[in-house]
């Protein structure tokens, strides 16, 4: 079992800055993690840290995954009425 300096060591994904929130859909690729939370797409390392929001859409945006080599996100969203298919 870990000491409590060790845990403390590591830092939890956060979005407001507290690291609580609702985080939800994740993918990995190497050492980056996207997921959902309040509605936009969010990236943080593994290890920990605060999050960076990559999208602030109007509508709701789900299932993030990576491409096959890392270089890009792909995200649905209902921005213009239909579910599309956006890649970042």
């Amino acid at each position: 079992m870990k000491s409590n300096k060790e845990n403390s060591s590591k830092q939890t994904p956060t979005v407001n800055g507290s690291g609580q929130g609702y985080y939800t859909q994740p993918t990995v690729f190497h050492n980056q993690l996207v997921f959902v939370s309040e509605n936009d797409l969010w990236q943080v390392p593994l290890e920990g840290g605060r999050a960076q929001r990559l999208t602030s859409a109007l509508s709701e945006t789900h299932s993030p995954a990576f491409s096959h080599d890392g270089h890009w996100i792909a995200c649905c969203t209902m921005e213009e009425g239909e579910h599309d298919v956006y890649l970042m």
